[in-house]
């Protein structure tokens, strides 16, 4: 890591000779808004701290500024905005700010052969999430944290030839935080996360000189130097040979291999797994159904090789891949890992109006890992820094590719709790979209199971949410959005939850090209028993805002 932080001035040197050298052929867009809202708190609680959460007027001022930056070489995509707000309280008045932005840019050194990356993000969280709801800009700012990260790597690509097709990614990242949780759960700590990370990537394919053979493999390395806990190694790698004996009918052989590395004892609930943690690799045979190279449905009887009680066992592994039509298409696994059962599972299905997506992954990761590589897009696209779906649409193709500016949503938040424990995640998701003439709409329904490695823990979300637009007019559209959420924790053998629901039910009118007003009333219903050694918290919140937005026009060349 040392040798990148001694590089970095050569790193950027390069790209920005890249910049200059592409700026005479580039295509810039630049463009912006000022929103300004007042802002009405009524709030009930059951936390009596004087002054906390008694009822308040608010003025926020929030400027944005987008920029995209297209040539044939560079592709690169900025957005940053900055809220000051004013509170104005029976104590007096008090204001503050907040500055979030998000960047990334590809440079193509070698046309579809060797590119380099780096994106980076600055944004604010509750650092538990089973507070979220009730902790905004607005709301408990306190209890966020300012999350930044930063990071940049390079790919290259072996064009598929006789023999092989070849790519091989590899990445180095940053990601700070101004707090995190202590081990005990309960209380935050100054110190917060200071992580550092590598990764590597490489997968292979087979070329087009193997005509009834077929193989594949694939490896990911990742190390990542975490201030609390230590450093953090992980090695996984999987492959298959195959070969059809008749028709579409053959056999086939595959091998995996996942091994771990971590400062200290396991402890807490990955203290099960002991040295299947360490080394687990299983080996199988069996048969393929294998039409097409997208399309098979393999099964393998295979035997597990490891340092835990698991070793000389047998299990059944399934896998497929089917591309049912240009509009529907299913991929999955099943098989072991070093926990025990695992699998993974994605369903995608669109037409010109509907789009819907499930899908189920496990992974072995940390908080800082997440915000790189957890990837839960939506069905709907909006331009970079857009929060409402009025903003947004959905493309027509499921192979629509995002033009400058833009970026896929998913309505219903996605929350991270802030520790650099290293988590089994278990996430089910599923979402769908509709969008016909005046009405666009969005569901997203997701259940994760998250077991930590440092303490006795386990958390379970559920989150539902709803986002709705009609266009009632010309000029004006409404729209309405629903979340509820559950957390469920079990510390050390003893249960807590938190339950939330926000409703919000708005209206906005374009007076002119650039100019529209909103009415919004927003509700809502907060109850936290999470921490378990103080009584539950509860807080009630209605919010009324009306706001005015000035949207710049394009500065385009």
């Amino acid at each position: 890591m040392k040798r990148i932080e001694q590089f970095r001035p050569a790193l950027i040197a390069t790209l920005c000779a890249a910049v200059f050298s592409t700026a005479a052929v580039a295509d810039v867009q630049i463009t912006g808004s000022v929103n300004s809202s007042l802002v009405h708190q009524s709030l009930d609680s059951s936390d009596d701290t004087p002054g906390r959460y008694e009822d308040r007027d608010t003025l926020q001022i929030s400027p944005t500024v987008v920029a995209s930056y297209l040539s044939k070489k560079l592709n690169a995509n900025v957005s940053a905005t900055h809220l000051y707000q004013r509170f104005e309280l029976d104590a007096g008045s008090r204001s503050d700010s907040f500055t979030e932005f998000n960047y990334n840019g590809t440079l193509s050194v070698i046309d579809s052969v060797f590119q380099i990356f780096a994106q980076g993000s600055q944004g604010y969280q509750s650092v538990r999430p089973g507070t979220y709801t009730s902790s905004d800009f607005l709301l408990n700012n306190q209890d966020l944290t300012k999350t930044t990260t930063h990071s940049i790597g390079a790919a290259l690509a072996v064009a598929r030839n006789d023999f092989v097709d070849a790519n091989i990614t590899g990445r180095y990242y940053q990601a700070r935080s101004d707090a995190s949780l202590t081990e005990d759960e309960q209380d935050p700590q100054n110190a917060g996360i200071d992580s550092n990370g590598t990764s590597a990537t490489l997968t292979l394919n087979n070329g087009d000189w193997f005509r009834n053979a077929y193989w594949n493999a694939s490896a990911n390395y990742r190390e990542i130097d975490r201030q609390d806990f230590g450093m953090f190694e992980s090695l996984s790698a999987n492959g298959q040979v195959g070969y059809n004996l008749y028709g579409d009918f053959g056999l086939v052989l595959t091998a995996t291999h996942e091994e771990f590395e971590t400062d200290g004892q396991l402890s807490g609930g990955f203290g099960l797994f002991s040295g299947q943690f360490q080394r687990f690799n299983t080996y199988g045979a069996g048969l393929n159904y294998r039409p097409a190279a997208g399309r098979f449905f393999t099964v393998t009887a295979n035997k597990i090789s490891t340092d835990g009680n698991d070793d000389g066992e047998t299990f059944v592994g399934v896998s497929t891949q089917w591309q049912f039509s240009p509009r529907t298409s299913i991929a999955g696994d099943y098989g072991r890992r070093y926990y025990g059962d695992a699998g993974s599972f994605t369903f995608n299905y669109g037409t010109r109006a509907a789009r819907a997506s499930v899908s189920y992954q496990e992974s072995t990761t940390t908080y800082s890992s997440l915000l790189f590589d957890f990837a839960d897009a939506g069905t709907f696209v909006c331009p970079a820094g857009a929060v409402d779906i009025i903003d947004c649409f959905q493309p027509d193709t499921l192979d629509y590719e995002l033009q400058p500016g833009e970026q896929t949503v998913q309505f219903s938040e996605v929350i991270t709790e802030v520790t650099e424990q290293v988590v089994l995640r278990r996430q089910l998701s599923s979402t769908f979209g509709f969008q016909k003439r005046k009405l666009r709409v969005s569901f997203d329904a997701r259940y994760i199971d998250t077991t930590y490695s440092e303490n006795d823990r386990q958390q379970i979300q559920k989150v539902l949410g709803v986002n709705a637009s009609l266009q009632a007019g010309a000029r004006s559209n409404l729209y309405a959005r629903a979340q509820y959420s559950i957390f469920d924790t079990e510390l050390n053998g003893v249960d807590g939850e938190s339950d939330n629901s926000v409703y919000t039910l708005g209206l906005r009118n374009q007076l002119s090209r650039g100019l529209s007003v909103n009415a919004e009333i927003r509700y809502l219903d907060s109850e936290d028993n999470r921490d378990i050694s103080t009584p539950s918290f509860t807080i009630n919140e209605t919010r009324i805002t009306l706001g005015l937005t000035y949207r710049m026009q394009s500065n385009r060349r």
